[in-house]
């Protein structure tokens, strides 16, 4: 109501001092009305930017400044960093998130998206009593199991010894775009399986081989995942689908595979007791690794790891009891890192690291706790 008020105020005002300059359209007098309207403007923007806000409720924007991260400022804003991914993906303009940029602008919701995410299933009502003469005692509850919302899991990818099948590989793009991007009309050739219309299949890029550096032997092949597409139509020749979502930059020949939706509650679990392993690699392939990071581990499921396991990064240290001594001492290990298990394969898994104290390499240890 009042910026109803507020416009119809500026508007008589500028009718009215439009019939002044018609009478008299002197220098002064158009100064005045320059002034004038300058002042009302103003005052008009803040009062419509402040009832937007308030009817919307939806957020706001928020400008990156240098030394921000999305975990930081999930952190910031929703009291919680676990939720960065979710940030992420509310924000389709930011192509990779551990990539952003002072001056760019994101919308930053309001906390009400952050209790949806952490909301539980209500407990089912209690059966009512037997009608006996004594009703069995009820059974113990169960503890409720600490969940942990990671809403970027479809995105996480996976190494696997073996090439996953691929169901079309994309040849075109409406207006040949360079980079495909959500909401590309793409044109799909049937490979092995059938595209059916309607349906959902994950895009994704299979990177060189990865070896042990030491023994050479063969690791398996890093599956990038890149976005979902859905089929919209199948041709005799081509299937042509449209960009449902995307995390990375999508490009022709980007292959498609079934796609499985995995759950974004992560129940966390007992890790194995004794299991020792390696780092194999960053997802992106970076050299030094940080928190909030994804990594590959060269143990899998034929292991024990499950989803949801939680594991020490560590290094080990030695000493001597003297310089003169040749005998080399086994000192307790120092753990400086904690990982997630998010996915895994029969002898890979993928994980996210929680925390870090220093930099990450692959090759670096993790145990059970």
């Amino acid at each position: 109501m009042k910026q109803t008020t507020l416009l119809r105020s500026v508007e008589k005002g500028v009718v009215n001092l439009y019939q002044l300059t018609r009478q008299d359209s002197t220098p002064g007098m158009l100064v005045i009305i320059v002034l004038t309207i300058a002042l009302l403007c103003p005052a008009f923007s803040v009062s419509a930017q402040d009832s937007e806000t308030v009817e919307h409720g939806a957020g706001f924007y928020y400008t990156i400044k240098k030394g921000d991260t999305l975990w930081d400022l999930s952190q910031r804003f929703a009291d919680s960093p676990w939720l960065w991914p979710d940030l992420w993906q509310r924000n389709g303009q930011i192509a990779n998130p551990h990539r952003i940029y002072p001056g760019e602008r994101i919308r930053i919701y309001h906390k009400d998206w952050i209790e949806r995410m952490r909301q539980q299933p209500e407990p089912e009502p209690e059966p009512e009593p037997l009608e006996v003469a004594q009703a069995p005692e009820p059974e113990p509850e169960e503890e409720p199991t600490e969940i942990i919302a990671y809403p970027a899991i479809d995105s996480v990818g996976f190494i696997r010894q073996y090439k996953a099948g691929s169901y079309g590989k994309i040849f075109k793009v409406e207006d040949d775009k360079w980079l495909i991007s959500q909401g590309d009309l793409v044109y799909i050739t049937p490979e092995a399986g059938e595209l059916e219309i309607g349906s959902y299949y994950t895009i994704f890029r299979t990177l060189d081989p990865l070896r042990d550096k030491k023994t050479k032997a063969m690791i398996g092949y890093q599956h990038y995942l890149l976005g979902i597409v859905e089929i919209t139509d199948i041709r005799e020749e081509f299937a042509m689908g449209e960009i449902f979502r995307s995390f990375e930059t999508i490009k022709v020949g980007d292959q498609l595979m079934n796609y499985i939706p995995a759950d974004p509650q992560i129940g966390l679990t007992e890790s194995v007791k004794g299991l020792q392993g390696k780092i194999i690699a960053a997802r992106e392939g970076e050299k030094l690794i940080g928190d909030h990071m994804l990594v590959f581990l060269d143990k899998g499921s034929d292991d024990g790891i499950a989803r949801g396991q939680r594991y020490l990064i560590y290094e080990e240290r030695t000493g001597k009891l003297s310089a003169k001594s040749k005998k080399v001492l086994h000192l307790p290990p120092v753990d400086f890192g904690t990982l997630l298990i998010l996915h895994v394969e029969d002898t890979t898994a993928t994980a996210l690291v929680t925390t870090s104290d220093k930099n990450i390499a692959p090759g670096d240890s993790f145990r059970a706790p």
